[in-house]
């Protein structure tokens, strides 16, 4: 079982948590996942929405930024370029924040277009936060399979992260939180941008309350 600390970091800080963390919230034994299901450290995926931006535009809609990060980090800094195709890239004016819907760029020298995509990468690491939904079939359980992201339609053996790891490419072992446990729902990670269907699965394995703050 990999080692529990509990710090005040993205990986292993539960602030979702409703009750005293301790032992007894985690399946013992640990878990492992998969890295290739996970994006790399400052591996952001930015997509143009509908509408797009014309040439001389300095804001870009995008469909939600980050949406597996608590909503107000600051995903991307002032300058950052993000290249969405041969001549196509916008320069940052100003910090883009996880749960943003747009992004404001200098005067843009080609128009971008609906589904337009840059994937930004600065980093190779993969740290997995506490509060993620991981799944996997029964028949992958029974088989050893790592967990990967809930595919809460399909699998069968789906649970919260209640420790995640350093870097999932060293060392990709988390430990997960029991079912039932005490939680506030929107401090999950991503939880305003998560669907229906898996805010619905999360209710119904977790205890679940909101928090004013």
């Amino acid at each position: 079982m990999p080692q529990v600390e509990f710090s005040t970091d993205t990986i292993g800080y539960q602030n979702f948590l409703a009750e005293e963390m301790s032992s007894y919230k985690l399946v013992p034994a640990g878990a492992k996942i998969n890295p290739g299901e996970f994006s790399a450290y400052g591996s952001i995926f930015v997509t143009v929405a509908t509408g797009g931006a014309a040439i001389n535009a300095v804001s870009v809609p995008i469909a939600p930024l980050a949406p597996l990060v608590k909503v107000g980090t600051v995903i991307l800094s002032i300058g950052t370029v993000l290249v969405f195709g041969v001549k196509k890239f916008a320069i940052l004016t100003a910090q883009a924040l996880a749960g943003d819907v747009a992004i404001t760029v200098q005067a843009l020298p080609t128009a971008l277009v609906a589904a337009d995509a840059a994937n930004y990468s600065p980093g190779y690491s993969k740290p997995i936060q506490a509060g993620l939904l991981v799944g996997r079939t029964f028949a992958q359980r029974d088989s050893s399979t790592p967990y990967g992201v809930a595919d809460v339609a399909a699998d069968d053996d789906i649970y919260l992260i209640g420790v995640g790891c350093q870097d999932a490419n060293i060392n990709p072992e988390i430990v997960l939180l029991r079912h039932q446990t005490l939680i506030y729902e929107n401090r999950l990670p991503g939880w305003a941008a998560m669907t229906t269907p898996q805010k619905t699965k999360i209710r119904s394995l977790y205890q679940c309350i909101t928090s004013a703050n």
